[in-house]
């Protein structure tokens, strides 16, 4: 309770959150908040589902929320997707069975050798990585580890792990070790990384708006920070405050703005990098202004 100017007492309004969060899995989330007008209109199609003067229960409301058709899956999600292959810019001729994302994206470069990519990572994580922690570095070690032995010859019998199968995935996967490789040689000037493994230019980054955006999950969002640091490294501040924007949006969208801790269908770790991927997205936005 408090007391108003007059003497009154008033009731304070408790400060609970309302909203509606919905997480298909771990490492993917939506989230309407308590503003939107879409939150009202559920709240009222519950008022009116629930109620018992609705009358004929045949003609009531469905009594589904509104938010549960906004937060599925889009239809045309698994869909092909297009190739990002601009005549413009065509690729680098990299020699026959040199390493390769398997991803159609034109400038983005391809991998270098391992033992230039085991320097570049010991690189960026003694530099970057502190400041800007948006992915967990033992897990992305396995996965830079994975990569590189699914594309190195067979030595044993023994059964490696499944390659990706997704091109979204593939291609997030692509834009985060080209733009953290690309950010580690830029500290050295470039100097030791070949031409075909070097970002061409930033809109090798910002035509793969539409496809990192497609999705709200984690490795979209962590693919946006990383290639928006990396244009923020090289100076390409246009190009990155599009990718920002972009980042800003969907991180509204899947409630990383709120405290990951309040909701118990996230586990701990995926708890953790949420608040990893928002605060280094926050970060980027004050430095930027």
């Amino acid at each position: 309770m408090t007391t108003t100017n007059g003497g009154a007492k008033s009731d304070v309004i408790p400060p609970i959150e309302i909203g509606t969060f919905v997480a298909s899995r771990p490492d993917k989330s939506e989230f309407i908040g308590s503003s939107s007008g879409v939150f009202f209109i559920d709240t009222v199609l519950r008022a009116f589902a629930t109620s018992d003067q609705v009358g004929d229960r045949a003609g009531a409301p469905d009594p589904r929320s509104l938010s549960s058709f906004l937060a599925a899956p889009d239809c045309q999600r698994d869909e092909p997707l297009p190739d990002v292959n601009p005549a413009s810019e065509p690729d680098l001729c990299p020699d026959p069975g040199s390493l390769t994302y398997d991803v159609d994206v034109s400038g983005l470069g391809r991998p270098p050798s391992p033992d230039l990519a085991k320097t570049l990572l010991l690189s960026y994580f003694q530099n970057f990585h502190s400041l800007f922690p948006f992915i967990h570095g033992p897990t992305f070690f396995d996965q830079v580890n994975q990569f590189y032995d699914d594309n190195s010859e067979p030595s044993s019998a023994a059964p490696r792990p499944r390659p990706l199968s997704n091109p979204r995935a593939k291609i997030c996967r692509a834009v985060i070790f080209q733009c953290i490789f690309n950010i580690a040689a830029s500290l050295r000037g470039q100097s030791g990384l070949e031409p075909e493994s070097q970002i061409r230019s930033p809109s090798a980054l910002t035509s793969l708006l539409g496809i990192l955006s497609s999705d709200v999950d984690s490795s979209s969002l962590q693919a946006l920070v990383a290639a928006e640091l990396y244009l923020m490294s090289v100076m390409s501040l246009r190009a990155a405050s599009t990718i920002h924007g972009t980042l800003t949006r969907l991180i509204y969208h899947a409630g990383y703005h709120r405290c990951p801790l309040r909701y118990v269908q996230l586990p701990h770790h995926t708890c953790e990098i949420r608040k990893r991927i928002f605060w280094c997205a926050y970060v980027l936005d004050r430095h930027r202004t």
